[in-house]
């Protein structure tokens, strides 16, 4: 899958099914000082709404403290909310599993400038937090995808490269066995050439077994007569004498 096709996969899954929410107004109440804000109910993992939270006030450069388990920003300039300092608040709470209530609150460092717009422009940044809050957690799921699809890269560029290796070692055996089987042909022929000389030999053999034996009987014969002739011989030596 390619990184585009899997971001787009990320996003569609996490977006598939958000609807805008309103914020309700409630009274945030911060050691003696009490003053109009916003909740609003997300159902995200309290964690990941606090961290996109403090992601989203780093990006505003918001200088933060924590007050009362409120996340401070005193006496700070937040252009999502006012083009003047304000004194500004939040907070995240779990509100069951997989939900949290988001609470904030902002007003004036100078409490003479007119709150008015103040309670508007919060208003809308908190309902549009939620969207923020879904684009933060895509990012975050982006980043893990990529990670995982950078280790199945490697994990894959491996595999190839052990393949790549092995299909070398098999190629080289078959080559060695190519050889050897080549080595097998020329001994079997020399076996069979040294196995037809054998043959012509027995045979040789044979033929010079059948001549020694009519040899054999040629000199039996010549023998007998030699012996023959000897006794004649002998006989005649006595009848000279």
């Amino acid at each position: 899958m390619s990184k585009k096709l899997l971001l787009f996969s990320v996003v569609l899954v996490l977006f598939a099914g958000v609807k805008g929410q309103s914020a309700k107004s409630v009274t945030v109440q911060v050691g003696p000082v009490s003053a109009s804000g916003f909740s609003i109910k997300i159902e995200k993992e309290e964690r990941l709404v606090q961290n996109a939270m403090n992601q989203r006030l780093k990006e505003a450069d918001m200088k933060t403290q924590k007050i009362e388990g409120y996340t401070a920003c005193l006496d700070q300039l937040f252009v999502d909310i006012a083009t003047f300092p304000i004194n500004l608040y939040t907070k995240v709470e779990r509100d069951g599993k997989n939900k949290c209530i988001v609470t904030i609150c902002a007003f004036p460092t100078d409490l003479s400038v007119n709150k008015e717009s103040i309670q508007t422009n919060t208003q809308t940044f908190l309902e549009g937090f939620v969207s923020y809050v879904n684009r933060f957690e895509a990012r975050g799921q982006l980043e893990e995808a990529q990670s995982n699809l950078k280790k199945a890269q490697k994990k894959l560029e491996a595999a190839e490269s052990a393949v790549a290796k092995i299909e070398k070692n098999i190629k080289e055996d078959q080559e060695d066995i190519a050889e050897k089987t080549k080595e097998i042909e020329k001994y079997n022929e020399k076996i069979r050439n040294c196995q037809a000389d054998i043959k012509k030999l027995e045979e040789k053999i044979a033929k010079r077994q059948e001549e020694k034996t009519k040899a054999s009987q040629e000199v039996d014969k010549a023998s007998e007569n030699m012996s023959n002739v000897l006794k004649e011989v002998e006989r005649y030596q006595k009848l000279a004498e």
